[in-house]
């Protein structure tokens, strides 16, 4: 497969995290423990498959590694590897 649908995959279910985050809180804050316990294995079900995605994506990717500096703080900066495809950074 072409890494263009690992991506925009990996991104579509990035934003599905956020959204099932969100509902998380709205459930403990309820204090509504039977929805806050399934949204939590819904989170770690997609978790687990981005993991899985982040694996294929870089064993597909033809990786190209720029170095870049980044700001941490103002007075404090971080030299980093990525790789402007898949953004995975090297370590």
């Amino acid at each position: 497969m072409e890494i263009n649908y690992f991506l925009s995959e990996k991104r579509r279910l990035k934003e599905v995290l956020i959204y099932l985050n969100e509902i998380k809180i709205i459930h403990y804050n309820n204090k509504n423990l039977i929805d806050f316990k399934s949204v939590n294995n819904e989170i770690n079900e997609i978790n687990e498959t981005l993991l899985s995605l982040n694996k294929c994506i870089f064993l597909i990717c033809e990786h190209n590694f720029v170095d870049d500096l980044i700001d941490i703080t103002p007075d404090v900066s971080k030299h980093i590897t990525y790789c402007t495809v898949c953004e995975y950074t090297r370590k």
